[in-house]
């Protein structure tokens, strides 16, 4: 996203860039073509001038009318011209400027586009951090989970052999019992078939 918009607003900025450049080309080729007629205007009237000095002295005061009227329209073009001149010194040191402000700004577009450069590694290098973390903790709750199932089916197994001893002592018991409860029951009944009442006392 700050890439993108970076990127619009140096569209932006060029695009000016280009509408003044285009501008002060135009009115600085324009005042060219006017000095370069004014500069041909100049080197006419001067072969005009060259041409009445060499007129004789007569003609030359038939024409001093017409060559006052020049003088006037000489200084009046000559200032014109230097005027021309100014302007085209004035549009030159736009375009420098103009050419220089260019290059600044796009050292600074450059410099821009590294620190997107570097937040959009840093931000990648983040993601990948916590998914990397993420993932370790997700292996580590799995191991956990693993030793703790293990850990809960050995107390089961242990708990499963302890209730089977139990029960097979709690049987063996109970077989010993038995026997000897039927052991004494088979004596009392010999006893009193055999009619032995001291062993029948004796028994019970």
């Amino acid at each position: 996203q700050h890439r993108r918009e970076l990127d619009a607003k140096q569209r932006l900025h060029d695009a000016n860039i280009l509408k003044i450049r285009a501008e002060a080309e135009s009115r600085f080729s324009r005042q060219k073509t006017e000095l370069v007629n004014k500069h041909k205007e100049e080197i006419g009237k001067l072969k005009v001038q060259q041409i009445v000095s060499t007129l004789p002295p007569g003609a030359q005061m038939m024409s001093a009318p017409e060559e006052q009227d020049r003088k006037v329209e000489v200084a009046s073009s000559t200032k014109k011209t230097l005027e021309v001149h100014a302007q085209a010194e004035e549009l030159q040191s736009l375009r420098q400027r103009l050419d220089k402000q260019t290059r600044a700004n796009s050292n600074l577009l450059k410099h821009k586009e590294e620190l997107a450069g570097k937040l959009f590694d840093a931000e990648r290098n983040r993601s990948s951090s916590e998914a990397s973390l993420r993932a370790a903790m997700e292996h580590q709750m799995i191991e956990q989970k693993q030793l703790s199932d293990e850990a809960h089916s050995t107390e089961i197994d242990r708990l499963r052999q302890n209730q089977d001893e139990l029960r097979a002592e709690y049987e063996e018991r109970l077989v010993v019992a038995s026997r000897e409860a039927r052991d004494m029951v088979s004596a009392q009944l010999t006893a009193v078939t055999d009619g032995d009442e001291k062993r029948l006392l004796e028994l019970l």
